[in-house]
Parts: C-alpha cells; sequence; structure tokens
C-alpha cells in the first residue's frame, strides 16, 4: 500500500507533457500571404499557453534570403511562452504566383541539362550533379539522374538549378 502511495505521488510530480516538437520542411511554396508555423512544420505535442503554435504568424522579417532559420522558430515559440523542441535547419521559402507556380521564369531547366543535386536524409546533406529527366521551373517536382547506370530521384527544383531531394 506504502508503495502505490509512493508512486501516485511521484506519477502526480511530473509534468506529463515534454512541451512540442517542431519538425521543419525543407522547403515550402508560399505567396507571401499570411504563413503560420503549421505551414513550415509538423507540430506534435500540446501547448499549456494560451496561443497555439499552429497560430504563430511567419512574417516578412523572419525570412533570411528566402530562409526561415531554425533560430527564428526557436525565439517564436519563446516569445509566445511555448516550450518545444525543433527539429531541422532551416525551411527554404519558395514564391508563388497566382497559378501556384514558382515567380521567377527565368530559371527554366530542359530535360537533359546538367542540374546540382542536394539529398538530404536524416539530418545529412549531401551535394553531388545530375540530369534533369524533365523540362521544369523552380517550384516544379522533377526527376533527375545521377548516374550514367539509371538511378533515378525525384525532388523540387530550386532557384540556380538546384534540385532538393528528400526533406
Amino acid at each position: 500500500m506504502r508503495n502505490l502511495i509512493l508512486t501516485v505521488i511521484l506519477l502526480m510530480s511530473v509534468p506529463l507533457s515534454a512541451g512540442v516538437k517542431v519538425f521543419l520542411h525543407s522547403s515550402v511554396k508560399s505567396d507571401g500571404s499570411s504563413v503560420t508555423l503549421s505551414d513550415i512544420a509538423q507540430i506534435s505535442g500540446a501547448s499549456t499557453g494560451e496561443v497555439k503554435p499552429d497560430d504563430i504568424k511567419i512574417l516578412q522579417k523572419h525570412m533570411e534570403n528566402g530562409y526561415i532559420s531554425k533560430q527564428t522558430v526557436v525565439s517564436l515559440l519563446s516569445e509566445n511562452n511555448i516550450e518545444g523542441t525543433v527539429f531541422g535547419t532551416s525551411v527554404r521559402m519558395l514564391p508563388l504566383d497566382g497559378k501556384g507556380r514558382s515567380t521567377k521564369k527565368s530559371s527554366f531547366v530542359e530535360r537533359g541539362d546538367t542540374v546540382d543535386i542536394i539529398i538530404i536524409r536524416n539530418g545529412i546533406v549531401i551535394e553531388t550533379t545530375g540530369v534533369s529527366l524533365v523540362r521544369a521551373r523552380p517550384g516544379d517536382k522533377v526527376s533527375v539522374r545521377i548516374n550514367k547506370r539509371g538511378k533515378q530521384l525525384k525532388g523540387v527544383l530550386l532557384e540556380n538549378r538546384k534540385v532538393e531531394v528528400g526533406g
């Protein structure tokens, strides 16, 4: 009986919530209007504060050269009295036009063009070159071949002829 009482007391003193977990996406397409934390990240766990993580707005001032850094997200959580852990390093914001495509049209990639490939897996980044198998512009999903044997990967075409795979 004494062990049961001690167990209950110990369980009552341990916080039931470990805070929120925020998993940053590698890139997000946005038309620049009303971007929230839930648009740029997968959020799990409950917040005990008045502000929910989903409601935190990402403003233009939070973007540095088209990226939202992990430090910025940590600061936003702290400013809103939300305890949590942020996973990932940054989010690349891909601007869109009214049709849901990237605004920069000068960065077209033709089928057969050489592209830089950025492979992201489990926090590890590998960069290599490959060949585009489709005609695309930034923001489009593309297939690329990384070697002559035909290893094909799918990713998103970024600016400057870079294709991001994984994330």
